[in-house]
């Protein structure tokens, strides 16, 4: 118990991608280290570990599930209401369940809305604020026309405001930024940003009340809710 409480312990204290990658069982960069995490799982389940993990519904053991891909979906729809239609992406590490799930919901809101996801750029890097001014200085001097930025969690989006007004770009008078998570540094920085809230700390308590609960047959899912929070950061594109 006490192995699989220091585990949940990992688990709860991140964002949802960061406790995606910090559950001890390797970063989740790619297919190999998927692999490794579900072997390590088995293994330690096997030895009679209990344990819970946020956001990665591909392991076969307790869960619970934010809301990334509906999230996803309802940033991109923000956007487009407002008149977006040249997008870019800054898309965090490739491969991670979370960067593929809130992808995979603004692919789906871009394509309901008769728009070819084809057409949106992008650019994956470092879940970091250094990360995200990376990546937004190689999506913005190869697509310099783009209207809006979302970045798939906040300190990206922080990392693509320091980059865009260091480069003399108005926010949003010329370009618009979103987030993800609605982490604390969503609200201090200027413009704060529009961003996707997650209930982070009910995510860590879910987790921690399914590790403790008597093991069931089969694993258990908890799905998460999300919510729009609009702020400065977007405004209609600059005609």
């Amino acid at each position: 118990a006490g192995t699989a409480a220091g585990t949940e312990a990992g688990i709860a204290a991140g964002t949802a991608a960061g406790a995606e990658a910090g559950t001890g069982a390797g970063t989740g960069a790619g297919a190999d280290a998927g692999a490794d995490m579900a072997a390590e799982v088995r293994s330690f389940t096997a030895a009679g570990g209990r344990l819970a993990v946020i956001g990665r519904h591909h392991l076969p053991v307790d869960a619970v599930l934010p809301d990334n891909a509906a999230g996803g979906a309802t940033l991109m729809r923000h956007l487009l209401d407002l008149g977006h239609r040249r997008l870019g992406v800054l898309g965090g590490p490739p491969n991670l369940t979370t960067v593929e799930d809130r992808l995979a919901g603004l692919r789906t809101a871009f394509g309901a809305a008769g728009l070819d996801w084809r057409s949106v750029p992008v650019v994956h890097g470092d879940f970091t604020r250094e990360g995200g001014a990376a990546a937004t200085a190689r999506l913005m001097r190869a697509h310099p026309d783009l209207t809006a930025v979302v970045a798939l969690n906040d300190p990206m989006a922080v990392g693509a405001l320091s980059w865009l007004l260091n480069s003399g770009r108005r926010v949003p008078g010329e370009i618009s930024v979103a987030g993800f998570d609605d982490a604390p540094v969503a609200r201090d920085v200027y413009p704060a940003l529009t961003t996707i809230r997650l209930p982070m700390a009910d995510m860590g308590r879910q987790a921690l009340d399914l590790v403790l609960r008597p093991p069931a047959s089969r694993p258990r899912r908890r799905r998460t809710t999300h919510e729009l929070v609009v702020r400065a950061s977007t405004a209609s594109p600059h005609t």
